[in-house]
């Protein structure tokens, strides 16, 4: 996080909401298994990839860590490995003009949904607002998150301090969220598609630029 995304962030120096995210990324993407860590074995005991999501944010007005797990999210399903030949103890790592790289073994897509809580309205219910501003974040009382994928399976739950919430609010927020990450899978889903199509033109038309260079 710098000052391009907000002037409250200053260069090198990290932030409350820097520790928050890495611990909800964390909790919500490794520790629920996402992805398959066996699928990143290359010799047993020996040889693993590994791998490292790198977020830089842009601009800032509210909600960073429901769009920090979506675009990790979508990122880690974006992702190709390159394929690996092991021959005895030698390794061979083929570039991506000889083998096609194969995609990460995501076992499902858990996805980050706050909720703000604004205060009590005149009925005494919670007032919970999803993907909240800047301004809204600024003036709310606390703030949940709940992970959940689109098989409606909670991942995790982070609530820390703020107004209490009670047990029929917070089972009303985990239904919300499991309706709302259905949407943004599709979303994800229907991006990733329309990037493979220009991918695989793109593949297409360097084959036909090799095939024209034999032919000569």
């Amino acid at each position: 996080m710098g000052p391009m995304a907000s002037p409250s962030f200053e260069v090198g120096r990290p932030t409350d909401l820097d520790h928050t995210l890495s611990r909800l990324l964390e909790k919500s993407i490794r520790r629920s298994t996402a992805l398959d860590l066996e699928s990143l074995c290359i010799v047993t005991a020996q040889r693993v990839w590994s791998l490292r999501a790198d977020l830089h944010f842009l601009s800032h007005d509210g909600n960073l860590i429901d769009t920090a797990c979506i675009a990790t999210i979508t990122a880690l399903a974006h992702f190709r490995l390159p394929v690996i030949t092991v021959s005895g103890e030698d390794i061979t790592i083929h570039p991506v003009t000889e083998r096609v790289p194969v995609p990460l073994s995501l076992l499902h897509w858990p996805i980050c949904v706050t909720f703000s809580f604004l205060g009590e309205d005149d009925d005494g219910e919670m007032v919970c607002v999803v993907d909240a501003t800047a301004q809204e974040e600024a003036l709310r009382e606390g703030d949940m998150t709940v992970t959940v994928n689109k098989n409606g399976e909670v991942c995790q739950i982070s609530k820390s301090g703020g107004v209490p919430v009670e047990a029929e609010t917070l089972m009303k927020c985990a239904r919300m969220a499991a309706e709302k990450v259905k949407g943004i899978d599709k979303l994800i889903a229907a991006a990733l598609r329309d990037d493979e199509v220009v991918r695989n033109k793109g593949n297409l038309d360097w084959l036909k630029e090799g095939k024209s260079e034999n032919e000569r």
